[in-house]
C-alpha cells in the first residue's frame, strides 16, 4: 500500500495502474512489460532482439522489490532495488558463433536468469526508469553462463 502512495502523481487524483509497458535498451534490446502484484512483488516479461547474437529472446521474471532508497527530494524520487528469478527462451539463426548456437543451424536455448536492478519511480509521473544486470545460465542445448544488462523505461496505465 505504501508504494501506491509513492506512485500517486503530484497533481492528479487518479493513480497509475499496476501494468507498465515500455522499452529496454542494452544487450539485448526490446519491449518490456511489468505487472505489480502488490507493493513488493511483480512479474515482468520482455521480447528482445540481440544484434550481437542475431537472436530473438523472450524472458519472464518474478521480482521482489525492497524498501525504497530516497535520493534528493525525499519521497518525491524513490528508487526501489529488486532481485528476481526467471526463465529465458532464445532462438538464433546460427550464423554467429555463440555459447548456445552453432554455425549454419537454427538453434534454440533455454536458461534461467537472476535479475538485479534499481527502479526509479518519480511520484509526479506514471513511469519507471530501470537499470538491471542479469546474470544467468543457459541450460539447453549446453550449459553456459550468460550476462545481460539493460536500461529501460515503462509507462503505467
Amino acid at each position: 500500500m505504501a508504494l501506491w502512495v509513492l506512485l500517486l502523481p503530484a497533481e492528479s487524483s487518479a493513480a497509475p495502474g499496476p501494468l507498465g509497458a515500455g522499452i529496454i535498451l542494452g544487450e539485448p534490446s526490446g519491449l518490456s512489460l511489468k505487472l505489480f502484484l502488490d507493493a513488493s512483488h511483480a512479474v515482468d516479461a520482455a521480447l528482445d532482439l540481440s544484434f550481437v547474437d542475431d537472436a530473438v529472446y523472450v524472458h519472464a521474471d518474478y521480482l521482489l522489490h525492497f524498501s525504497p532508497i530516497f535520493i534528493r527530494g525525499g519521497a518525491q524520487h524513490p528508487i526501489l532495488p529488486y532481485v528476481g528469478f526467471g526463465g529465458l527462451l532464445g532462438l538464433a539463426d546460427g550464423d554467429h558463433d555463440h555459447n548456445w548456437k552453432h554455425e549454419h543451424r537454427r538453434r534454440g536455448a533455454l536458461g534461467v536468469r537472476v535479475p538485479l536492478g534499481l527502479t526509479w519511480m518519480p511520484r509526479a509521473a506514471p513511469i519507471d526508469v530501470f537499470l538491471e544486470l542479469v546474470p544467468g545460465l543457459i541450460i539447453i542445448p549446453e550449459t553456459n553462463p550468460d550476462l545481460d544488462a539493460g536500461l529501460g523505461i515503462r509507462y503505467y496505465f
